[in-house]
């Protein structure tokens, strides 16, 4: 599975890069205001913790004067990584099924553990489990 997220940041990261270049001093709060974005919203996409919209993305694209190939990827990534977010199967959900791990019980362990006392000499019998529960 690609990790689109890294590509379009890539993408930024580059066009921030070329700037730059023509001007040292150029910074992040520099290149955050040529996008109309606050530098702390910059900041969070290119850290991953705020993922970008595509909307956001066409409009950045041309302000970012990227030619058509550049374009095409950044744009790609942003909507496959937006469609991959949406899915409900995404890698998110896959980790946390990974984690939880279904125990089929036989019936006869199964009426051993059914009665509602076992449950509460479990308790008893336990307590550092029922007080971090």
């Amino acid at each position: 599975m690609k990790n689109y997220q890294a590509i379009y940041i890539e993408c930024l990261n580059s066009a921030w890069a070329k700037r730059q270049q023509r001007n040292p001093a150029y910074s992040l709060r520099a290149f955050a205001r040529d996008l109309e974005i606050s530098p702390t919203g910059i900041s969070l996409i290119l850290n991953k913790k705020r993922p970008l919209t595509l909307e956001r993305a066409i409009n950045w694209a041309e302000k970012l004067q990227m030619n058509e190939d550049e374009k095409a990827v950044f744009l790609e990534a942003v909507s496959c990584d937006s469609v991959e977010r949406l899915n409900p199967n995404n890698r998110k959900s896959e980790q946390l099924l990974e984690k939880i791990q279904y125990y089929e019980l036989q019936l006869d362990q199964f009426a051993v553990v059914s009665d509602w006392y076992h449950l509460a000499i479990l308790n008893l019998s336990m307590p550092w489990i029922a007080s971090s529960a």
